[in-house]
This record gives structure tokens, C-alpha cells and sequence, in this order.
């Protein structure tokens, strides 16, 4: 199978830890990299992804894992590549859907909880913690394409942190896994589920504070 996965060029954790994994695998793989944009570089006060990561951008990456490498400026040339399956390992809004479906593992149980830190936006709204398997629509988060869903719960006595990583590496875990989707989607009578009417932003320091104390009623 012709796995495409999307990321920037620049190095980026998400991305070596899933190219290591699907490289065990045996899986046909290029790496897309979209420009890196330096953005305002926002601390939390509470990580709930590991911060450090090997100083490898994509190119380089694709020299240690003898995979394919295509820089791309946009994504409508997707489509001029003969590939069976895009994984997003880093990718911002999507503008254009090509043929090929474009498969995400968004850390939240959509649609209950949609957008950016959707983990401690659940653990703040004291709603379902999990992680969804999509395929990407025009729509951000969208339940319309829903391939699985999976909540996720810390062990007892458990600190943020360490349930943060265990949580990540399960988001690794079943994006890696999806590579054998059979194309089947959640029915819609299967997806009532109490949601937000708009996808989530970063969590400001205030809110972090909040929730983190109601981590421990989770």
C-alpha cells in the first residue's frame, strides 16, 4: 500500500513517530511536506504532547528511512501523486479534498469535542475524553466521515502529564492502525451525541488552571 502522510518541513515528533512505526510495517510511504510557518510560539502551562523531538525535518527523514520525499505548496497537487492513503501527521486547515482520502486521528470524540486542544477542552467540560478516526471533509472535525471512535480514560491516582503521554501515544497508535481501513464509515444513528456549535481554540492559562483541577473528578 502507497501511504502519503502530511507534515511541514521542519522537525516534527508526531511525524518520525509514526513514519518509525509504518516503516515496520513494510508500507510504501512519501512524506508531503508543506512549509513550515513560524508562528507565536504559545507555552502551556500544562503540556499535554511531548515537546522534544529529534532535530530531523522531512527531507532528512526521508533519507533515514529510505522513504519517498515531495515538497508541496499547496494541496491540490496531492492529486498528482499515485497514492492509496493520506495520514495527517501535521497539516494546518486543509483547504482542498483530493480524490485520495485524507484520514486523520483527531484527539477528541467528535463531535462532542472538535479543533485545537481538544483534550483538555473535554477534561474542562467534564465531557467524554477519546480519540476519533476521520476522514477530512471541508468541514473542521467533521462527524460526517467518522471511521472510529475510542475513549480514553486516565488509570487512578494518574497525574496530567503521564495521562497526557499514554493518550498521545494511543493517538499514534490507532493513525498507524488505520492503514487497514476498510473504507467503512460510523453509521449516523450511531453519532448522537451532545456537542459545541463551534470547534475549540487554544485553551488560554486561566482555563488550564480550571482544568486541571477538575482532572481529578475525571
Amino acid at each position: 500500500m502507497k501511504i502519503g502522510l502530511l507534515t511541514y518541513n521542519h522537525p516534527h515528533l508526531k511525524t518520525q513517530d509514526v513514519v518509525y512505526r509504518l516503516s515496520l510495517t513494510g508500507s510504501d510511504i512519501t512524506l508531503f511536506a508543506y512549509p513550515w510557518v513560524d508562528k507565536e510560539n504559545f507555552k502551556p502551562l500544562f503540556p499535554h504532547r511531548p515537546s522534544w523531538c529529534y532535530p530531523f525535518n522531512a527531507f532528512e527523514l526521508s533519507n533515514i528511512f529510505h522513504t519517498d520525499y515531495v515538497k508541496i505548496g499547496n494541496y491540490k497537487q496531492l492529486d498528482d501523486y499515485d497514492i492509496d492513503l493520506f495520514l495527517i501527521c501535521g497539516a494546518g486547515i486543509i483547504d482542498y479534498i483530493p480524490k485520495t482520502p485524507i484520514l486523520n486521528a483527531h484527539p477528541g470524540y467528535i463531535p462532542i469535542v472538535r479543533g485545537l486542544d481538544a483534550l483538555k477542552w473535554a477534561i474542562f467540560h467534564k465531557t467524554k475524553i477519546g480519540i476519533t478516526l476521520h476522514q477530512i471533509t471541508e468541514q473542521v472535525d467533521s462527524s460526517a466521515k467518522i471511521i472510529k471512535r475510542e475513549e480514553f480514560y486516565p488509570y487512578p491516582g494518574e497525574m496530567f502529564y503521564h495521562f497526557a503521554m499514554r493518550f498521545y501515544q494511543r493517538e499514534i497508535e490507532i493513525l498507524v492502525d488505520s492503514i487497514n481501513w476498510d473504507g467503512g464509515y460510523l453509521k449516523t444513528e450511531d453519532i448522537y451525541d451532545e456537542c459545541f456549535d463551534l470547534p475549540f481554540r487554544r485553551m488560554p492559562h486561566n482555563y488550564e488552571i480550571l482544568m486541571i483541577k477538575r482532572f481529578g473528578d475525571v
